[in-house]
């Protein structure tokens, strides 16, 4: 998790966030191709097309260029990898430890390695950014219990087809906080992901009615 969060804050400093986003989204395909092969998952039809159907979407809201493979493009490479293996390892820790405890040992693991590195670059946050810290630092824990809760109720492969379902609410909530109203791609774009994910849920829940039946 702290080598994830660390190349993507790294790679931010080297190249825009735009690509960033745009190469970090390979995250949910090399994930899935990574729960059928650790995991066993079923490779199911409808999981590859939910996924790059997502993919699509994506791409749509960030319109990348032609980006030159500079290091900082490797960099987030390696998040990707990085942080697939990392949702892998949350699925495979799931089936034998409650989603909470998951989440607790990953807080307790990530604090202590991340106090030891800030100490060579820390500087004193103002008051706001220490209140504007708290938050980051709550709504990160509840994401991780969410995620891990995710992992527990359904396959890898589903949990992060939903994945790109983040770059439409970031779009709204840019919109409402900083009167950042997004461009009509990203209203396509939005709809492709949304599309993808319903389809996706709808499909699970469908199968899932039937193996109870």
């Amino acid at each position: 998790a702290y080598g994830g969060m660390l190349c993507l804050f790294y790679a931010a400093t080297m190249i825009s966030l735009a690509d960033v986003t745009a190469i970090a989204f390979l995250r949910p395909i090399v994930g899935s191709a990574l729960a059928i092969v650790v995991l066993g998952e079923a490779a199911l039809g409808r999981r590859w097309v939910a996924t790059l159907v997502g993919l699509i979407g994506a791409l749509i809201i960030v319109r990348p260029g032609l980006i030159e493979i500079n290091t900082g493009v490797w960099i987030v490479l390696g998040a990707v990898l990085i942080n697939s293996f990392y949702a892998i390892l949350g699925k495979y820790l799931v089936r034998t430890d409650s989603p909470d405890t998951v989440a607790m040992y990953m807080m307790l693991i990530l604090t202590p390695i991340s106090f030891v590195a800030a100490l060579f670059v820390w500087q004193w946050p103002s008051g706001e950014q220490f209140l504007w810290l708290i938050l980051f630092g709550a709504l990160g824990t509840l994401s991780q219990r969410t995620l891990a809760r995710a992992y527990h109720a359904a396959d890898a492969t589903v949990v992060m087809s939903f994945d790109f379902l983040r770059l439409p609410i970031a779009a709204v909530i840019g919109f409402v906080l900083f009167a950042e109203f997004p461009d009509i791609w990203v209203w396509i774009g939005g709809a492709v992901v949304c599309a993808s994910s319903v389809f996706i849920a709808y499909r699970e829940s469908v199968a899932g009615a039937a193996r109870s039946a």
